[in-house]
């Protein structure tokens, strides 16, 4: 394989490394090659959603409440060869996007 290292780093925006509605995702994608190596198209893709689920217990009955929100998703290019040629290379150093 070519790739050495493939991470996603995002930046935090609050101590418990949460987000709520309105909040800005930013971050970083690092790329390190263990040989030069042609991309043509690097692209981040991402989602956020939550899910909870509980019991209520009344007596004898027990009831499974549950909710699952979407809050976003998205795919971004980050890098991409615009002439559509042989694609663009990555040499034996670290990439940070």
């Amino acid at each position: 394989m070519s790739i050495k290292l493939f991470s996603v780093e995002y930046d935090q925006v609050n101590e418990s490394r949460t987000f709520s509605s309105g909040d800005v995702l930013s971050g970083r994608v690092t790329v390190v090659a263990r040989k030069e190596t042609k991309v043509k198209c690097l692209m981040v893709s991402a989602k956020g959603k939550a899910e909870v689920k509980w019991f209520d217990r009344d007596g004898q009955t027990t009831v499974l409440h549950r909710d699952e929100e979407k809050y976003f998703y998205l795919e971004h290019i980050i890098l991409q060869d615009k002439n559509r040629g042989d694609g663009l290379y990555f040499f034996l150093s670290k990439h940070v996007v």
